[in-house]
């Protein structure tokens, strides 16, 4: 993504700008469309707010990867040590609202306790996570990444093409493709993630393409995927190119809607029938709706965190979404009011967690909560002694997770928790399940109920692994792709949240 900073302008002034960008051979420029926003009539006073995370989304043997995400742009501040009275401190004076530290040179198979902490630009804060834990891997990553979903073509017009595909671990992004064999073209991208999406562009209308994917890890451990050894055992990867340019405008499907809400934020979602970018704009009742959050990112679901909000007050917003042929469309203006106090109750548990469709080496752990919440699953073969976790950033109500990798005829026991935005978090009683001891052709599992699948990391002296539950909920699930690539413009600080 492109970022620019401008400095020098005045308060409570609008603006309007463009963006453009020239290529490495001098190709373009390619100048966006019209864009304005307003800056703050007063100086920033408030310190960031965390509204996800902070999360440990991989351990490696000697390595823990750390992620968290403000509300406005800060530092990374990482404290860490052997007990909770830390003494440790790792520190990226970088300012940027995604947060993601990987702390090194650790030793292996131990658990360390973290905080995490933010200081934005004006110097408030340090706004401080509560303490958790992270614990490294007892021996070396030489497990391939698994691809759990796609490949698949999610959107298309006459001269792009979007693939995406979700593995077990983060990874990086590679798609090789042309219309003939062998494969010359290559489109990448090294950001390790889970949820994949690689856009190819200037391609030619009413062709046929084939392409394959590959994912490599931390470890250098790669997988791929083609048409001769497909792990999702689709048939034939390839797409055809529309031949008429694309003039169909989005259509939102679902939403807007409020789907949480505090004293002083709230998060609005909506879903597109295509992938779109996203843009909020919002006010005060009876003001001008000059606040903004924008996420240029393309996905189905969109979701906002609004900050910094007044305790027990009424606004309005109003949603939009562009395809990547720039064709647009608005909601209708929609009313919103903030919790008159802030929110101190954890996530309630309303069924689960149960797990089901065990295997030889995977189980998936549903369960679903009254608000949208994170979700996370501790892990181990010894009933208290939990070492393993299965994190996401995702967030929703309806919760699953996948582990696999686990040994066949062996019982696990685990605990699942969920997290709000409020940072109040439940954690369930102790369950436990066994792995089959021969194969199966039909899962087996207890447990019933149904979850958004989403990507996540399992960690600790054995498994590593996560799982979607199905396609679309995957295809729904493009939460943190879009927050990586988020790109915010607001007179008061929003940020886009998972996700």
């Amino acid at each position: 993504p492109h970022t620019v900073q401008l400095t020098g302008l005045t308060p409570s002034t609008m603006y309007e700008f463009t963006v453009s960008s020239v290529d490495r051979y001098g190709n373009g420029p390619t100048t966006s469309a019209s864009f304005d926003f307003t800056t703050l009539a007063d100086d920033d006073m408030h310190a960031p707010v965390i509204i996800l995370g902070p999360l440990v989304l991989n351990a490696g043997l000697n390595s823990l990867d750390v992620f968290w995400i403000t509300d406005e742009q800060s530092t990374t501040v990482i404290d860490l040590g052997p007990t909770e009275a830390l003494g440790a401190t790792i520190t990226d004076p970088t300012l940027t609202h995604i947060h993601s530290l990987t702390l090194v040179g650790l030793a292996s198979d131990t658990t360390l306790f973290l905080q995490a902490s933010s200081t934005d630009s004006s110097s408030n804060g340090p706004t401080q996570s509560a303490i958790f834990e992270g614990h490294t891997l007892g021996q070396a990553d030489t497990d391939l990444p698994v691809v759990l979903e796609g490949p698949v073509i999610i959107g298309q017009t006459d001269t792009t093409a979007t693939i995406f595909w979700v593995t077990d671990e983060l990874s990086d992004s590679v798609v090789t493709y042309g219309t003939e064999t062998p494969l010359t073209l290559q489109q990448s991208d090294s950001t390790r993630v889970f949820l994949h999406q690689i856009t190819l562009v200037n391609l030619t209308p009413g062709a046929t393409y084939s392409y394959s994917i590959s994912s490599t890890d931390a470890s250098g451990n790669t997988v791929s995927v083609d048409q001769n050894a497909n792990a999702t055992k689709q048939t034939g990867l390839a797409f055809t190119t529309d031949t008429d340019p694309d003039s169909t405008a989005p259509v939102i499907t679902e939403g807007p809607e409020i789907v949480s809400a505090t004293d002083t934020t709230v998060t609005v979602r909506w879903v597109s029938e295509e992938i779109a970018d996203g843009l909020v704009e919002f006010g005060a009742a009876g003001e001008a709706r000059v606040s903004r959050a924008a996420d240029a990112s393309l996905s189905f679901e969109h979701l906002f965190t609004l900050t910094n909000l007044t305790p027990g007050s009424d606004y309005t917003l109003e949603a939009s979404s562009v395809d990547i042929a720039g064709n647009g469309v608005m909601s209708g203006v929609f009313s919103f009011s903030t919790a008159d106090q802030p929110d101190t109750a954890t996530p309630a548990i309303l069924s689960g967690p149960d797990a089901q469709s065990i295997d030889l080496t995977s189980a998936e752990i549903a369960w679903t909560t009254d608000e949208f919440s994170t979700r996370q699953v501790r892990f181990g073969t010894v009933s208290g002694e939990l070492s393993n976790q299965a994190t996401t950033t995702l967030v929703g109500t309806d919760h699953l997770i996948t582990l696999t990798n686990l040994d066949p005829g062996t019982t696990y026991f685990y605990t699942a928790g969920s997290l709000d935005d409020s940072q109040n978090e439940t954690i369930s009683a102790e369950g436990q399940f066994t792995t089959l001891q021969t194969p199966s052709g039909e899962g087996e599992g207890e447990g019933e109920g149904e979850g958004e699948g989403e990507p996540m990391t399992c960690f600790g002296s054995s498994a590593a692994s996560s799982g979607l539950g199905s396609l679309p909920d995957a295809l729904g699930d493009l939460i943190l792709l879009a927050l990586i690539a988020a790109v915010l413009f607001t007179n008061r600080r929003t940020t886009r949240s998972g996700t």
